[in-house]
């Protein structure tokens, strides 16, 4: 499974300030962020699961400019079988979100 990511944030004009002028008048500065990711995940076997997640970061303000880049990776293993009641209430959470559009589910007990 591939996935793509976008974050940019924009903070609109922010006044220059000092402590002898702090309502300002000294004009305006400006602040971007900017991330972007790529994912990827994959199933190994039945009980084996990985995924990564590369990101490029960037974030400025007049003074200073900042970059990098991240690796986000992760390993999980399920124990045991997928069983009817596993199924089961698989089927009653994508019925629950069908009904009340909320994401994720979370088990409950049927009275």
């Amino acid at each position: 499974m591939l996935g793509l990511s976008i974050m940019s944030m924009d903070f609109g004009n922010i006044p220059v300030t000092t402590t002898n002028m702090p309502e300002g008048g000294l004009g305006n500065f400006k602040v971007s962020m900017l991330n972007i990711g790529a994912s990827y995940a994959k199933g190994f076997t039945d009980h084996i699961f990985g995924g990564m997640n590369l990101k490029v970061i960037d974030e400025a303000i007049p003074n200073a400019k900042s970059a990098g880049v991240a690796l986000d990776a992760g390993i999980q293993y399920v124990a045991g079988k997928m069983t009817m009641l596993s199924l089961e209430f698989i089927e009653k959470c994508r019925a629950q979100n069908a009904i009340y559009r909320r994401w994720p589910c979370f088990p409950y007990r049927d009275k």
